[in-house]
């Protein structure tokens, strides 16, 4: 005989309300079938008429974000996790955006049979701690060598700052910056990546030689808002703009004639600290 579905404590189980834009989402463990709202659909980048596997959905969560969300839905899975679950992530479709997704589960006996639950956008989430940012930094190129092997990129190691900062989405930044550069720059022109201790804040420098970024676009970019900007025209740079901005930092850019270069000044206590005079900082020599 078919037991009832309840939650934990033998609650009535608890449905996810629809409105026509609100992002549901349903897991049906035992069936395997899944359901998303199509404002859900949007929030995670699948098409309306794609279909929605276990395999599709951590699919749609960013790679640095996807062990915590499966952590999330395996504890919400298991009868001794907690009545409900809130977990914050990144989507793995392009432009990015930060999401929390809350839910409960419903249980027969042991078994968990169904998982509702909601989807929203939501500000960036910083897990800070004490980073040695040419660590951050030499990771990044890392990655982008192993991506991009036949690119020269040189890590400069002016100085050794460091900070209370989310150091997996400072990587992040620099990654980002220096594909970017590896996409805007001449294919045998090398990409320089430095960090530099400058006082109470941090600078990382990305330069490139090539082809510099459109004049309207660089004005947006430099905006203290940018709402009006496309994201999908920059979604890399405009993620890593929220990223520093959430740090309480602050983005610069600089264009002359065929050199780009990238300042990202991050306050080393996390707080918006911006210097009343230009740093001096170590030029880029070609």
């Amino acid at each position: 005989m078919r037991v009832p579905e309840t939650g934990r404590r033998g609650r009535s189980a608890p449905q996810a309300r629809k409105t026509a834009d609100q992002a549901t989402w349903e897991i049906h463990p035992k069936t395997g079938e899944h359901v998303l709202s199509p404002r859900g659909r949007d929030l995670l980048g699948l098409a309306p008429d794609e279909p929605v596997s276990i395999q599709r959905l951590v699919a749609a969560v960013h790679p640095s974000d996807r062990d915590r969300w499966k952590d999330a839905i395996q504890s919400l899975l298991d009868v001794d996790g907690p009545d409900e679950i809130r977990v914050d992530f990144r989507s793995a479709a392009l432009p990015s955006r930060w999401l929390v997704a809350v839910g409960r589960a419903m249980f027969e006996g042991l078994s968990a049979i169904r998982a509702v639950g909601t989807l929203e956008e939501s500000s960036p989430v910083l897990h800070r701690e004490r980073v040695l940012l040419n660590e951050v930094c030499q990771e990044a190129v890392e990655e982008t060598r192993l991506d991009y092997p036949q690119r020269t990129i040189h890590l400069e190691r002016w100085s050794d700052p460091q900070g209370v900062w989310d150091g997996e989405q400072v990587r992040d930044v620099v990654r980002d910056l220096i594909w970017s550069a590896v996409i805007q720059s001449r294919p045998t022109a090398p990409i320089r990546v430095s960090a530099v201790d400058c006082g109470d804040q941090a600078l990382v420098v990305v330069a490139y030689l090539g082809k510099a970024l459109p004049a309207q676009l660089r004005e947006h970019l430099l905006a203290e808002e940018h709402h009006d900007l496309e994201p999908s025209a920059v979604p890399v740079l405009c993620r890593c703009l929220e990223i520093v901005r959430a740090h309480g930092g602050r983005m610069d850019l600089n264009c002359e004639h065929d050199s780009t270069v990238f300042h990202v000044w991050l306050p080393k206590k996390g707080e918006r600290e911006r210097p009343d005079q230009p740093t001096a900082v170590n030029p880029v020599a070609w």
